[in-house]
């Protein structure tokens, strides 16, 4: 697939249609296809002239028009795109830079003050200052190749900084076909979301998918202000994490029919199992969410659920053009599941040890098993809290860390309250740790999706003897 053609025709079919919708003083104002794409091939040009084809860059921001057009440019037209978190420091984004040989660092107005704190010598561009004046188109693109990493999506724990996952176009847009059997968007669809484009299937499912399709995309302005942009935009298409199915629900005491408006075609959900419960509620309304599995390593392609499906226990119908088996099958028939396919990611930009099985399956890391072609996950092997934005937490990660800044530590048990990370603690002498100190020498050095929000201390040395 190339989606350079693509777009090319794309421009003849959508021209002038309102594309992308993002709020000005609390209005929502329109960008149109043509003139979005006109934007991102100006921004093209301009890094081509300052020497950064062929180069990795930086991207940070929150989502808008003018980070989304940085996005195409590099990632279709001129380099490699390494998207970056909101929440990472500038150290963080320093390592990144010399890790990677990042050659400029892109970002939007409200990332300022934090990129004016990265020593590393590297051009900076503030995408709301520069991209408004530029105009010249100069088609000097980098070669098309869809084999060679364009998108750089940084995952992993808090014991070592993230490791960047390297995506091709050919990972990036192998889910568009699977995704139509399934569910079709069109021209005429209206997609709402918030969900960050650092986020691997926001970028790929809701913004790439969207150049192909043609839907109108609108921008969350504030995630306070999800419900009441929901009413205002009234999409027919809808993808979050099922926190957000949660909070809906709740904010409409479990009556959700006109949570969304009245035109609601497909609701995703994916990052987390979403409870029978809840997809009942929904179901009851007459709205249908529609499971769907990935992982940043597959290009958040693996399985989405057929619409009509009744199976509550499957995370979704496995993409046909995929081998997925299962290792390490207990008597149950439950293993670690493995893949290999084209959306299978191309590598790391670090080494990173036992991730393929010999014959070239990617091991996901989830236990479960597939049985008539659909996915059914009962755990992981490595415990992780799914976060508001979908965000993974590892566990074990954050334990390890604090058992290595205080060996007083017996066990650390971590959960999600309120969407915040709450720790409780189990000391071997309780005397012998301030947790206070401990907890705030912990969270000046990890990132914000592993902040501890809550703690506490057990009145017992071990978790271990709390459980049956």
């Amino acid at each position: 697939m190339d989606i350079r053609k693509i777009i090319e025709d794309d421009l003849v079919s959508f021209n002038n249609k309102d594309y992308i919708f993002e709020k000005v003083d609390g209005v929502y104002s329109p960008i149109k296809f043509n003139d979005f794409i006109a934007k991102s091939k100006s921004f093209a040009t301009y890094l081509v002239k300052k020497g950064l084809k062929n180069q990795i860059v930086i991207l940070i921001g929150k989502n808008s028009i003018n980070l989304m057009a940085a996005d195409i440019a590099v990632t279709f037209y001129t380099g490699t795109c390494a998207s970056m978190a909101l929440g990472v420091s500038a150290d963080d984004i320093g390592d990144a830079i010399n890790s990677l040989g990042a050659k400029a660092v892109l970002y939007t107005s409200e990332q300022s003050e934090k990129i004016s704190q990265i020593q590393t010598d590297v051009l900076k561009i503030n995408l709301d200052e520069l991209l408004p004046t530029l105009s010249e188109i100069n088609e000097d693109w980098k070669e098309y190749n869809p084999d060679e990493c364009a998108k750089i999506i940084f995952t992993g724990g808090s014991t070592s900084k993230p490791k960047g996952v390297k995506l091709s176009l050919k990972n990036i847009f192998f889910g568009w076909e699977p995704l139509k059997r399934r569910a079709e968007f069109k021209i005429t669809d209206i997609m709402y979301f918030f969900l960050p484009l650092s986020h691997t299937y926001a970028d790929i499912y809701i913004f790439y998918y969207s150049l192909i399709s043609g839907l109108t995309l609108y921008i969350c302005s504030d995630t306070a202000k999800i419900g009441e942009e929901l009413r205002e935009v009234r999409p027919t298409i809808f993808c979050a994490v099922p926190l957000i199915y949660e909070r809906i629900a709740e904010a409409y005491h479990n009556d959700v029919s006109q949570a969304f408006g009245d035109r609601v075609r497909f609701l995703f959900a994916g990052g987390a199992p979403i409870k029978d419960e809840l997809k009942k509620i929904y179901k009851d309304a007459g709205l249908e969410i529609l499971n769907a599995y990935a992982l940043t390593e597959t290009a958040s392609s693996f399985a989405i659920d057929y619409p009509g499906d009744t199976d509550t226990d499957s995370v979704g119908a496995v993409f046909e053009e995929l081998d997925v088996k299962t290792i390490d099958t207990d008597e149950n028939g439950v293993g670690e599941i493995c893949v290999k396919g084209d959306c299978v990611s191309i590598g790391y930009t670090t080494p990173v040890l036992n991730v393929f099985t010999d014959d070239g399956y990617f091991k996901t890391g989830d236990l479960g098993y597939v049985k008539d072609d659909k996915l059914y996950i009962v755990g992981r092997k490595k415990k992780v809290l799914i976060g508001d934005n979908g965000e993974n937490i590892y566990v074990s990660d954050i334990q390890a860390k604090l058992r290595k800044m205080d060996p007083n530590i017996n066990f650390v048990r971590l959960s999600l309250k309120d969407d915040k990370l709450d720790a409780l603690f189990f000391l071997q002498n309780p005397e012998k740790t301030n947790l206070d100190e401990l907890v705030a020498n912990y969270n000046k050095d990890c990132e914000r999706k592993n902040l501890i929000a809550t703690y506490e201390l057990s009145d017992k040395q071990n978790y271990e003897k709390l459980v049956s």
